[in-house]
């Protein structure tokens, strides 16, 4: 996850929200509102559970129980007390000790009953929970409770994904039996995938179209822009297909340096770091600009200008592919760019124009992909 570019504040056990009583907690709350029921008789007798009748959907497949007749609690149960802790609904709240560091050297927390360390999160404006879609009945369930408990349903989201499988050929290049099909995780058939050798896969691919184009670069050069481009690679191919479908995950498709591609967003960064690079001008003239626009500059400037439109509509809708979709079409109105209306070697204040053009959209492309956590190499 370090190599993709996560980072973790706290780690927090499942094992300890009973450890720490929040479900104790939030288990005397659902009772005195009239939200649990113990079941006297039936096929769930001995059993608490939440009722659901109210819910207009969740009615229809009836109540969920939350505590067995064993006395042990239920996935959803445990999950209703950590939502509820990240909304600040609870007075109880978990102890940490250190764990590890990040590589930015920032600590790692990680819950301990004898923890010395305090980390309180307070009460969180937005929950955004990033599991898989099949749980979408469990955490529907969460989120009517966390509301019913005064935690404002709103601000608890359950964003849903559909599984990511590795194509057939790819499956088969890391030694896994695929039965003719494309491969996904699976339990029950002690399959497990690790995104390790997946990155390694893709940057072993980037190792050879490097060496074909670049023999002269140092061993330390080709690991770090190679590593650069299988993560990007990666990211790209994961933050572009839309949440609610499953991803065939192929290192061929994603690695091509045309399409929609990770590596095609890079190359048309380097392009353009090349431009500058080359021109080797540290100011611009501030003469206003009267030549006629070319097609293709208007359609770049029109594009870069909707930058901040578009981070505003991901924030507020969560629309994570739209960025990607962004960053690509920005992609291709620069390479049109460049095709077609030549920087270097142009009439002064043509050339001048259209480096600040290019700077322009170097700038805006680098917010971009730091957005989509996409690492960008100076040179490919």
């Amino acid at each position: 996850c370090w190599r993709l570019g996560a980072r973790y504040d706290i780690l927090n056990r499942e094992s300890d929200v009973l450890a720490f009583n929040l479900w104790s907690e939030v288990f005397e709350s659902l009772k005195e509102r009239g939200l649990v029921y113990y079941a006297e008789e039936g096929p769930k007798k001995g059993c608490w559970l939440i009722s659901l009748s109210e819910h207009p959907v969740l009615s229809k497949e009836g109540d969920e129980v939350l505590v067995k007749s064993d006395g042990t609690t239920t996935y959803v149960a445990r999950d209703i007390a950590y939502a509820a802790w990240k909304l600040g609904i609870l007075r109880r709240d978990f102890k940490y000790n250190r764990w590890g560091k990040n590589p930015d050297g920032s600590y790692i927390l990680i819950t301990e009953m004898d923890g010395k360390v305090s980390f309180p999160i307070g009460k969180a404006s937005l929950v955004v929970n990033v599991i898989d879609s099949r749980q979408k009945r469990p955490q529907a369930i969460v989120k009517y409770a966390v509301e019913k408990l005064g935690g404002g349903g709103g601000s608890y989201i359950h964003f849903a994904y559909e599984v990511v499988s590795l194509s057939k050929r790819d499956a088969e290049k890391l030694g896994i039996s695929t039965g003719g099909r494309f491969v996904q995780m699976s339990g029950r058939e002690g399959i497990y995938i690790n995104v390790e050798p997946v990155i390694n896969l893709l940057k072993e691919r980037a190792k050879e179209e490097i060496l074909k184009r670049h023999r002269d670069w140092s061993r330390e050069k080709i690991e770090d822009v190679s590593e650069k481009i299988a993560v990007a690679t990666i990211r790209y191919e994961l933050l572009k297909s839309d949440a609610e479908k499953m991803i065939i995950f192929d290192s061929e498709e994603a690695s091509k340096l045309e399409g929609d591609t990770g590596p095609y967003l890079l190359y048309s960064y380097v392009r353009a770091a090349r431009i500058l690079e080359k021109a080797s001008i540290k100011e611009f003239t501030t003469t206003p600009y009267n030549e006629e626009l070319e097609e293709a500059e208007k359609n770049l400037i029109r594009k870069i200008a909707y930058m901040p439109l578009i981070m505003e509509e991901v924030a507020n809708l969560l629309l994570i592919k739209r960025i990607a979709s962004y960053a690509n079409e920005l992609a291709k109105m620069f390479n049109d760019f460049y095709e077609k209306c030549p920087v270097i070697g142009s009439k002064e204040n043509i050339m001048q124009f259209r480096l600040a053009l290019v700077k322009a959209f170097k700038q805006v492309f680098e917010n971009v992909c730091s957005v989509l956590g996409l690492p960008l190499p100076e040179e490919m």
